[in-house]
């Protein structure tokens, strides 16, 4: 369900960025957006795993899961 709701999102997201700057007379920009906006979604895709991997090291995974 995660990786299912993961993609809808990046799949609208996308569709919105280049909808509104086409919608703003500005095509030329919808390029660097849309990398930005890759690199953003790529840094989380790396950060999240990470700090995951740190809970179960520091044997913390329950209490960062949970609250």
């Amino acid at each position: 369900m995660l990786f299912l709701t993961t993609g809808v999102a990046n799949g609208s997201t996308f569709k919105q960025i280049a909808k509104i700057f086409h919608e703003i007379n500005e095509p030329t920009l919808i390029g660097p957006v849309l990398g930005w906006s890759s690199a953003i979604a790529s840094f989380g895709a790396y950060v999240i795993p990470a700090v995951l991997g740190l809970a179960i090291l520091n044997g913390e995974f329950a209490t960062n899961m949970f609250g």
